[in-house]
């Protein structure tokens, strides 16, 4: 079977609501430079985050999210969580977990989470840019109903039946463990029962998840 991931909707240790600290300043900067040695500049921050999400190719050290500070003071982050920017961002423990599995394919970097009054997230966390994008869903085979086709992608919705409906090619997935999709929009983020099981062998909070079907 493979797992598709329902990302939170809702604040919480799910999806942390805050901001980017420093990130467009950096960006500024180093844009800024460039046009100073007379190279053609993009100023476009919004396609820079698109890396987050989408197959644009690897985060470049100034486009790396460094620090990202909560609206509130918490308590808890899920192991695998998402930010008010999009960015996923994972604990130590399930980063290792995935470079493991797949080594090389995924982009991580140092992530400090900091909070109002100077606190800081006393737990190691990492960006995460997920770097494996498949084209495995299967749509003729997937149950009625469980999808939307919007042309030129999918939607499915948040409940388990309807995942349960949803097919993917096991000979595309074979051998992968956390991947987005090119074309299902919603979910977007699936991973392997290999992933899904050592996992939860450990413990680690991972966002509500469901079992979906191979062919």
């Amino acid at each position: 079977m493979v797992w598709a991931i329902n990302l939170a909707s809702g604040f919480g240790k799910y999806f942390l609501d805050g901001e980017r600290v420093g990130w467009e300043e950096g960006l500024k900067a180093y844009w800024d430079a460039q046009e100073a040695q007379g190279k053609p500049v993009d100023r476009d921050s919004y396609d820079v985050s698109r890396k987050f999400t989408f197959d644009d190719g690897p985060l470049a050290d100034v486009e790396l999210v460094k620090e990202f500070r909560t609206e509130k003071g918490i308590k808890e982050i899920a192991a695998m969580a998402k930010t008010s920017n999009r960015l996923l961002i994972v604990h130590q423990a399930l980063k290792e977990l995935i470079e493991a599995l797949e080594p090389d394919v995924h982009q991580f970097w140092p992530m400090k989470i900091s909070m109002p009054r100077g606190k800081v997230f006393p737990k190691p966390y990492f960006g995460l840019r997920i770097g494996q994008f498949l084209n495995s869903f299967c749509p003729d085979e997937s149950a009625e109903g469980s999808f939307d086709d919007r042309g030129s992608s999918y939607n499915s919705y948040d409940t388990k039946r309807d995942k349960a409906g949803l097919a993917f090619y096991g000979q595309v997935i074979a051998g992968k463990h956390l991947w987005r999709e090119e074309k299902m929009r919603r979910p977007n983020i699936f991973m392997s029962d290999v992933m899904q099981q050592r996992a939860a062998e450990a413990g680690l909070q991972l966002p509500k998840h469901f079992q979906a079907q191979v062919v």
